[in-house]
């Protein structure tokens, strides 16, 4: 039930991101994944990409997981700080947990893209105390795909899955 809740705000919130019905393909991203995650990938119906790993802790029980969504963008603003798109997904979090805060998102960077971040925590409805990073980033030449980056851990567990989310937020590339 857990992994659940966790995978439906990963992707249910995303696709809020990318707008329905646009049929470009989405820009092809390349990732290293860190041994021992469960990786899956599938298209989206609006012809962007989703790729999503688990891994499971001790006692075969949800540790964490990452998604890397990449759709179209409807609206394309060249290297513009997607705010729109993360105001979206903010609030389909906020929903999905009991007692959900986010921080002000902040400026950053996704593969060399500007981009903005923020971390919520809220409950599960099992009472898991979660913390949910989301970083999102207009890329392509002209900004013409919305790639975003969620990462999805109990409190519990946050210090034995940072360098892992680390890793993969930095192995990140645009496809050649």
């Amino acid at each position: 039930m857990f992994f659940s809740g966790m995978m439906r705000f990963a992707i249910i919130g995303l696709f809020c991101a990318g707008g329905i019905g646009h049929a470009q393909a989405a820009e092809a991203i390349d990732v290293t994944w860190p041994q021992g995650w469960e990786v899956q990938s599938a298209s989206t119906r609006t012809g962007g990409s989703n790729r999503t790993a688990v891994r499971t802790g001790e006692g075969g029980q949800f540790g964490a997981m990452i998604a890397i969504v990449s759709l179209p963008n409807p609206a394309t603003r060249p290297r513009q700080l997607p705010g729109i798109e993360m105001q979206s997904v903010l609030r389909t979090i906020r929903q999905g947990y009991t007692n959900a805060t986010c921080d002000a998102p902040v400026e950053t960077t996704l593969v060399g893209a500007p981009a903005l971040e923020s971390t919520c925590r809220g409950k599960t409805t099992g009472g898991v105390d979660i913390i949910h990073t989301v970083t999102i980033a207009h890329v392509g030449e002209t900004g013409q795909h919305v790639l975003t980056l969620s990462c999805i851990t109990s409190r519990d567990h946050l210090e034995t899955y940072q360098a892992d989310f680390t890793a993969v937020r930095n192995s990140l590339r645009l496809a050649q």
